[in-house]
């Protein structure tokens, strides 16, 4: 059933609307600090300012609420239906569609007294996609299209913890290869600094779940270091497919400086993708035993794996060539034939400079190389004179 809207200037409805709209705040209880504009331009009823473990976090999410009447939709009806329908404005549904925050449709049935909610990009996606934007799309420019909202889609605790998947990302900053990055560090220039192991380890699945690694299984890690060189390292060997291609570019092999011209050579892309084995070196003693790397790409090799991709908490250039082991590991390739191509950190920040998701996950625990934190460490004042 498809229910035409109707000018809020009845003073029952617009005591309705007042009170579903308390309601809706009183649900969101301590997820965030409400936002509403003075005056409604923006056909967006409100927002939330977005709080997490009493602090306020960088995530606004809008909401435009709508109200179905029991006598409109009763409760027998509502259940049989298994949704609920509006007539939304199309130039509102592209408003949302474009905006720079996530904006959620959110239909109160009275009948039920219960709030549905979707987000405008996922239905858009679903039917449209960005061929809503398009003016051919429609006839009527001016006109309405049903919306309709699954009984699935409740406003419960479930809906507003998932409100923090969201972002609010500028995207007038730097770009590269024309996508926005949401920060402004340099891809080819920037190094991660030395970091935890266990933050070292979920950063790289983090980043490898985002090409969309799937692990199979898993081999003993210990094997890279034998005698003495057990001490001190923390390592982990899985195998499985990469299902999106991952690129890897090594710092070294890019110029530093545009020329005159602005132009700066930049190093030769290599992809990993498909069937591949993965190492994540997250705490580095010692290199591992040349031997020991050529006797694992010859266990991958019987696997049907002919790639490794090796991850390495250390540098191959700075401070000192500090945890470099990228000629060991690289006899992967050199002695048994297994494409490999090992990244230190000075390669990994590449990676999570254009993999802006991960980025954002973890952006308040990384510090980089010859930055402030670096610098602080050094002994230079944080605060300028």
């Amino acid at each position: 059933m498809e229910i035409d809207e109707t000018e809020l200037t009845d003073p029952e409805e617009l005591k309705f609307e007042r009170g579903y709209t308390r309601k809706f705040l009183t649900l969101s209880g301590d997820e965030g600090v409400k936002i509403e504009y003075e005056n409604d331009v923006a056909a967006i009823d409100l927002g939330l300012h977005l709080t997490a473990q009493d602090s306020v976090t960088n995530t606004r999410v809008w909401f435009q609420l709508k109200g179905i009447h029991s006598a409109t939709l009763p409760l027998e009806k509502l259940h049989e239906q298994g949704s609920v329908s509006r007539q939304i404005e199309i130039k509102h549904l592209r408003a949302w569609y474009k905006s720079g925050e996530p904006v959620y449709l959110v239909y109160y049935v009275q009948s039920a007294d219960l709030f549905l909610a979707k987000d405008v990009r996922d239905f858009v996606d679903e039917k449209w996609g960005d061929e809503l934007l398009n003016a051919d799309l429609f006839e009527e420019e001016d006109g309405k299209i049903p919306i309709h909202i699954s009984l699935d889609s409740k406003v419960d605790d479930a809906f507003w913890k998932g409100l923090y998947r969201h972002r609010s990302m500028r995207i007038d900053g730097r770009s590269f290869r024309g996508r926005p990055l949401g920060h402004n560090h340099d891809p080819l220039r920037t190094t991660l600094r030395v970091m935890e192991p266990v933050l070292f380890q979920e950063l790289i699945e983090d980043l490898l779940s985002e090409h969309g690694y799937e692990i199979q299984g898993w081999m003993d890690a210990k094997q890279l270091f034998p005698g003495i060189r057990a001490v001190g390292n923390e390592a982990t060997i899985t195998y499985g497919v990469l299902k999106q291609k991952y690129e890897i570019i090594l710092q070294i092999t890019n110029e530093f400086l545009p020329d005159e011209d602005g132009f700066r050579i930049e190093g030769k892309s290599d992809y990993a993708f498909g069937p591949c084995a993965v190492v994540i070196h997250s705490r580095v003693a010692t290199p591992p035993d040349p031997n020991a790397v050529i006797a694992i790409a010859r266990e991958l090799q019987t696997k049907r794996i002919t790639r490794l991709l090796v991850f390495i908490n250390g540098y191959m250039l700075t401070e000192n060539s500090e945890g470099c082991c990228f000629f060991e590991y690289r006899q992967a390739q050199i002695g048994a034939g297994i494409e490999c191509m090992p990244q230190h950190l000075e390669d990994i920040g590449f990676s999570v400079c254009i993999a802006t998701n991960t980025y954002y996950r973890f952006r308040d625990r990384l510090s980089w190389w010859g930055k402030t934190l670096w610098s602080k460490e050094k002994g230079a004042s944080i605060i300028s004179s």
